[in-house]
C-alpha cells in the first residue's frame, strides 16, 4: 500500500459526466482536449478555469465541437494535436487523418500510410525552465510527425498553412512498433519486449538493454528526458540512452503517463500516483477505484491533466506552485518547498525575493512547532522584519508605532517556552538582531535614515537584550558606533527592571555626564543595585576623558576610596585640563590617600608628560626617600652580608633602585634639599650620587671609602666624573687615602701606594710630594716618580713638536695665501663676458677659479656655480679675494 501525502499538487475534478459514446483515446492542449470514441467521433471541448479560483480549479467542459470520421464507425485508436499548426491528427483504422483544430473538418489524409499503429510529432528538447514556463519554448515554423507500422517508422514535414504533409522518409526498425516518443533528433521506440533509440536523421536504431517480460512498454518525455516503464521500476534515459540515476517506484504498472512539469502523473488500476521528476520522492496518491480511469493526457509543458474513463472524463488541475509551497512549509517540509520554488521560479526575476519570503515562512512554521534553532537559521535568510519576531517576547515590548503581521500573530511565547527554552531563544534572537543590524550598517547613510523607525527599533531592542545578559560592553560598543534607539522608552523600562546601569550609560551618550556620574556614584556607595565594578570603571572612563575640573575632583572622591590603583587613571590620561595649577590641584587631592597614588601621580608628570619642573623632580624624591626611609626602619639587625643598594628584598629592593636610577638621571631637582634630607639616613650610595651632583666630590669619596669600604668604586667614580688634563679628583682621593697617616710614617697606606702606581698619569709628581709623610722612604715610591717624571718628559716632548708642526703649518699656509693674492687677471677692451658675449668694459666682473670671466651681474643666482660650465666651487672655497659668493672681484 503507497503512504499517503499531505501535498496536494493535483486536484481532481469530473469535467464531462456522460460522454457521447464510449472513450477509446484522449489527448489535450493548455485549453482543450480531445475525446476519440467507439463510433468514430472526436469531440472537443474547452477546459474553462475559474479566474475567481486561486487554486486553478476548472469549471466543467464546455462541448466545442462533434465530428465523425468516414471509417466506417470504426474506432479513434489516437489523438495527437499539433496546436502551433492549429491541426489535430487522428489514428483511425489505421490511416491517419489531419483535421482542423477548430472545426475537425478533414483537411487531408497522410498517403502512402496503411496499417499506421501509432504515430507521434517532434517535439523540442527543453529543458526544466521551459515546463515552468511555456514562453520559453521555441517557435519552430514546421513541424515533423513519425507513423508507425509493423516495423517501419514513415516520417512527415508539416508547413504553416499547408493541411498535406510532405513525405521525408521510411526508417525500418528491428520489431513490432507498440509505442514512441520523438524529441531533438531521437525517437525513443516501445517494442513487445524492449526498447530501442532512433536517429531520425541517419536512420540508426539502438537497441537499449531493458528487457520487459511481465508488461508492453511504456514511455513519456519528461523533465527533459525519457522515462521508460519497466517490469518494477520507471528509468529515466538521455537521448543518447544513457540510465540516470533517478527511478520511480509505482505501487502496480501503470496503465498511462503523463507528465506536467515537475511531476510524472502514472495512472494504476487503483490510483493516480504523482511522482517528482527531478527526486522520484512519492509526492501525492488519488484514489480512483470506483472511476475505472483509462486514460491520461497532458500537453508537454505546465497544463492540465485530463483522465478518461469509458463514460466520463475528469480533469487534473494543478495546484498553483505557491500554494503547494506553502503546504509543504506547512508539514514542515522545508527542504522540499525550497527545491519545488527553485524549479518553478528560479527564472523569474523576483526569484530572490520569493526565496526570501520562503525562508520567512517557514522559519515561522518551525517557530511555530517549537523548532526554534531550526526556524532562526531561515531567518537570518530571509528579508523578515525584525520587529515581527521580537514581538514574540513580551519582555523586549517594541514601540506603539510598530504593529506585527496579521499572518505571523498565532505565533506566541508558549511556542517558544515549553519546547525549546525562553534563554536559548533569546540567545538566537541575539544573534539574528547582530547579524541584521551588520547588514543594515552596511547601507548608505541616506537609506538608513528612510528606514528610522526600523532602525531605531532595532538598536533599542539590542541595548535591552545586551543590558539583560550584563554584556556591558557590548553597549558600550553600539553606543560609540551610529545608532539610533528610543531614550525615554529605554530609560522606563530600564527603570522598571531596576537596571540603573544602562540608564547612566544611556545618559552618558546623550552628554548628560553630571546625570550619568551621578547614578554611577550611588551604585558605588551601594545606594542603587548594580554592578559596582563596572560602575568604577566608567566612571573613571568618562572622568579621564572630562576637562570639568571640579566634576573630576568631585567625583574621584567615591572611586579613590573603592579603589586607588584604578582610579589614578583619572590624572593620568592624555586629555589636556586647562588650569595652570591643575598639577598642584590633583597631589593636593591625592594627599589623603597615601604616597603611592602621589608618586604614581609624579612618575606620570615627569615621565610621560616630560615636565622639567624643579618642584615635581624634588618632591618625586622626597617621596623616594620616605619611603626608602621607612622601609630601613623596619628592618632587623642582622650580621649576615648587606646586599647592593637597590637589590634588596622585597620592596626596599624595589623603591631604592627607582630612587637611585631617578637621582642619577634627572638634572631638574634640589640638590641641597635632598642632601640635607639624605644625610640623615645612612642611604650612603645615594650621599655619592648627591655629593658628586652638587660637586663635592672629595666628600662623595670619603662615603665611598669610609662608609662602604669600597676604594675600587672611588676609583671608578675619579675615572668617570675627572675632565681632561684635571687630576684634582685623583688628588683628593689621595688625600682620603692618606689621612690616617702622620707625617713620621716611613711608608703610606697600600691603597694609597696602589692609586700612585696605577694612576701615575693622572698624578703629577709636583702636587703628590707635598701630600705625602715627610718620614717617607723615597724608595717607597721610586717607582711611582720614575713613571710619573717619565709621563711629564713625555708631555712635554710632544707638546714642544706639536708647537712646531703648527708653526710651520701657519707659516705654509701664510705662503700660500700670499701666492694667491699676488694673482692678476688683464682684461683689454676686446675681454668679453662669457655668459652674454658683450664687453666688459670698466664694469665690475667675476672671475671664477676654471679661468671664465664675466659680468658681476651676469653671475646667475648661484654664485658658486659656474654660469658656463655648471662646476659648483662650493665645496673648494679659495682663500683669493672674493665676493660673498666666492667668486674673485677684480677692477680693471
Amino acid at each position: 500500500m503507497l503512504p499517503s501525502s499531505t501535498h496536494k499538487a493535483f486536484a481532481l475534478q469530473l469535467s464531462i459526466a456522460s460522454l457521447p459514446s464510449r472513450l477509446t483515446s484522449l489527448a489535450s492542449t493548455e485549453e482543450r482536449f480531445y475525446v476519440g470514441t467507439s463510433e468514430g467521433t472526436v469531440v472537443s471541448y474547452a477546459n474553462d478555469k475559474d479566474e475567481a479560483e486561486s487554486v486553478g480549479i476548472t469549471r466543467p467542459a464546455r462541448l466545442l465541437q462533434k465530428k465523425s470520421i468516414s471509417r466506417g464507425k470504426k474506432p479513434v485508436d489516437s489523438l495527437v494535436p499539433v496546436p502551433e499548426l492549429h491541426l489535430l491528427l487522428s489514428l483511425c483504422d489505421g490511416h491517419v487523418d489531419v483535421l482542423d483544430w477548430d472545426s475537425l473538418d478533414l483537411m487531408s489524409t497522410l498517403p502512402s500510410v496503411k496499417a499506421a499503429l501509432c504515430m507521434c510529432v517532434q517535439g523540442v528538447l527543453a529543458t526544466p525552465a521551459t515546463y515552468a514556463d511555456p514562453s520559453l519554448v521555441p517557435e519552430t515554423k514546421s513541424k515533423r510527425i513519425c507513423v508507425a507500422t509493423k516495423k517501419k517508422l514513415v516520417l512527415y514535414r508539416f508547413l504553416p498553412h499547408e493541411p498535406h504533409p510532405q513525405y521525408i522518409k521510411e526508417i525500418s526498425v528491428p520489431d513490432y512498433v507498440v509505442c514512441m516518443e520523438w524529441y531533438g533528433t531521437t525517437i525513443c521506440v516501445g517494442h513487445k519486449k524492449h526498447y530501442s533509440l532512433v536517429d531520425s536523421e541517419s536512420g540508426e536504431v539502438e537497441t537499449l538493454p531493458l528487457a520487459l517480460e511481465k508488461h508492453v512498454p511504456l514511455l513519456i518525455y519528461a523533465h527533459s528526458l525519457f522515462l521508460l516503464r519497466t517490469d518494477s521500476v520507471g528509468i529515466f534515459v538521455d537521448d543518447k540512452g544513457n540510465p540516470q540515476s533517478i527511478t520511480i517506484k509505482w505501487a502496480s504498472s501503470p496503465i498511462a503517463l503523463a507528465y506536467s512539469f515537475p511531476y510524472v502523473i502514472a495512472l494504476t488500476a487503483t490510483h493516480i500516483q504523482v511522482n517528482h521528476a527531478e527526486s522520484g520522492t512519492l509526492v501525492q496518491n488519488i484514489a480512483v477505484d470506483d472511476q475505472k480511469i483509462q486514460a491520461l493526457s497532458c500537453y508537454p509543458c505546465r497544463g492540465t491533466v485530463v483522465a478518461g474513463s469509458p463514460t466520463k472524463a475528469f480533469t487534473l488541475n494543478p495546484i498553483p506552485f505557491e500554494r503547494q509551497v506553502q503546504q509543504l512549509i506547512q508539514d514542515l517540509r522545508v527542504e522540499d518547498a525550497t527545491k519545488l520554488l527553485h524549479l518553478a521560479f528560479r527564472h523569474l526575476p523576483d526569484f530572490k525575493r520569493r526565496l526570501a519570503t520562503l525562508n520567512q515562512d517557514a522559519g515561522m512554521a518551525l517557530l511555530t512547532n517549537g523548532k526554534v534553532k531550526e526556524a532562526f537559521t531561515l531567518f537570518n535568510k530571509s528579508d523578515i522584519d525584525p520587529r515581527e519576531l521580537i514581538s514574540f517576547f513580551p519582555d523586549l515590548p517594541v514601540p506603539d508605532t510598530y504593529v506585527p503581521s496579521v499572518r505571523f500573530s498565532i505565533v506566541t511565547l508558549c511556542h517558544i517556552e515549553g519546547k525549546f527554552g525562553v534563554s536559548r531563544a533569546m540567545a538566537l534572537l541575539l544573534e539574528f538582531l547582530e547579524a541584521r543590524r551588520h547588514q543594515w550598517m552596511k547601507m548608505p547613510e541616506t537609506k538608513r535614515q528612510m528606514g528610522a523607525d526600523f532602525w531605531k527599533a532595532l538598536d533599542t531592542t539590542l541595548i535591552k537584550m545586551y543590558a539583560k545578559n550584563q554584556q556591558w560592553a557590548n553597549i558600550v560598543q553600539l553606543l560609540s558606533e551610529p545608532c539610533m534607539y528610543d531614550f525615554q522608552h529605554l530609560v522606563s523600562y530600564f527603570t522598571s527592571e531596576k537596571a540603573y546601569h544602562p540608564i547612566a550609560l544611556l545618559h552618558k551618550h546623550q552628554h548628560m555626564d553630571m546625570e550619568a556620574l551621578e547614578i554611577w556614584e550611588r551604585i558605588g556607595k551601594g545606594e542603587l543595585p548594580g554592578d559596582k565594578e563596572e560602575a568604577l570603571k566608567e566612571t573613571i572612563r568618562l572622568l579621564s576623558q572630562s576637562t570639568d575640573v571640579s566634576a573630576i575632583l568631585r567625583f574621584a572622591q567615591w572611586v579613590f576610596t573603592s579603589n586607588s590603583d584604578q582610579a589614578l587613571q583619572i590624572f593620568t590620561s592624555e586629555t589636556p585640563r586647562g588650569p595652570s595649577d591643575w598639577y598642584e590641584k590633583v597631589l593636593a587631592f591625592l594627599q589623603p590617600y597615601g604616597l603611592n597614588p602621589r608618586i604614581r601621580y609624579l612618575e606620570h608628570i615627569i615621565l610621560d608628560l616630560h615636565s622639567t619642573d624643579e618642584r615635581y623632580h624634588t618632591k618625586l624624591a622626597q617621596l623616594y626617600l620616605e619611603i626608602v626611609s621607612n622601609l630601613f626602619s623596619t628592618l632587623p639587625a642582622s650580621s649576615s652580608k648587606t646586599p647592593a643598594a637597590g637589590s634588596e628584598p622585597g620592596l626596599l629592593g624595589k623603591m631604592r633602585a627607582k630612587l637611585l636610577d631617578f637621582l642619577r638621571k634627572s638634572r631638574y631637582y634640589n640638590v641641597d634639599l635632598l642632601l640635607h634630607r639624605t644625610k640623615e639616613e645612612p642611604l650612603y650610595d645615594e650621599l655619592v650620587i648627591l655629593y658628586g651632583r652638587d660637586d663635592q666630590h672629595e666628600a662623595a669619596l670619603s662615603v665611598l671609602v669610609d662608609k662602604l669600604q669600597s676604594p675600587e668604586r672611588a676609583e671608578t667614580y675619579c675615572l668617570e666624573h675627572s675632565k681632561p688634563d684635571d687630576e684634582s679628583l685623583f688628588l683628593a682621593l689621595l688625600r682620603v687615602f692618606l689621612k690616617a697617616a702622620t707625617p713620621q710614617e716611613r711608608e703610606i697606606p697600600p691603597r694609597a701606594l696602589r692609586l700612585l702606581l696605577t694612576y701615575p698619569d693622572y698624578l703629577d709628581p709636583s702636587t703628590v710630594l707635598p701630600l705625602l709623610p715627610d718620614g717617607l722612604l723615597l724608595s717607597y715610591v721610586h717607582a711611582y716618580l720614575r713613571s710619573g717624571v717619565e709621563h711629564r718628559e713625555a708631555l712635554k716632548r710632544q707638546g714642544q713638536i706639536t708647537r712646531s708642526l703648527r708653526a710651520h703649518d701657519h707659516l705654509m699656509t701664510a705662503t700660500l695665501l700670499g701666492n694667491k693674492r699676488s694673482a692678476s687677471v688683464v682684461v683689454d677692451r676686446d675681454t668679453k663676458c662669457a655668459v652674454c658675449q658683450k664687453r666688459i668694459g670698466d664694469k665690475v666682473f667675476a672671475r671664477y677659479p676654471n679661468s671664465v670671466l664675466t659680468h658681476f651681474k651676469c653671475m646667475g643666482p648661484s654664485r658658486n656655480i659656474c654660469p658656463v660650465t655648471g662646476t659648483d666651487f662650493s665645496p673648494h672655497p679659495t682663500p683669493f679675494i672674493t665676493t660673498q659668493s666666492g667668486a674673485h672681484m677684480l677692477r680693471q
